[in-house]
């Protein structure tokens, strides 16, 4: 594969950006192998209903709009870019409320942080 171009703004600083949106970055999710959708549903709710794996995810972009027409469906997105992770997470920290809780961002970024459900 080539190398991806992503524009970025001005002062742009990735460790900063990835440790910004933490807690939307999965690192290891071979430990939820089998029960994201359990692992990512919120406290006290049923696991969901479908689970749909965006490999490549990019900016995250798909992700966010699939949410918010597909309230039974966890969304994971997975990129090995770590400038791809830290744009998609900030997308998905950035919807409003309910699309948030539908999305768990796995994107993952060379191993960097823990499953939180949006």
């Amino acid at each position: 594969m080539g190398a991806v171009h992503v524009r970025t703004p001005k002062n742009f600083v990735l460790e900063e950006r990835l440790e910004r949106y933490a807690d939307a970055i999965e690192t290891n999710p071979e430990a939820y192998a089998g029960d994201w959708r359990e692992a990512c549903a919120p406290v006290g709710s049923k696991p969901f209903e479908h689970l749909h794996l965006d490999l490549g995810c990019g900016k995250g972009t798909y992700l966010v709009e699939r949410a918010a027409h597909e309230p039974n469906t966890l969304f994971i997105g997975m990129d090995q870019e770590p400038i791809c992770i830290a744009y998609a997470a900030q997308k998905i920290c950035g919807t409003r409320p309910a699309p948030r809780r539908r999305i768990a961002a796995a994107a993952v970024c060379r191993r960097r942080a823990r499953c939180h459900y949006h």
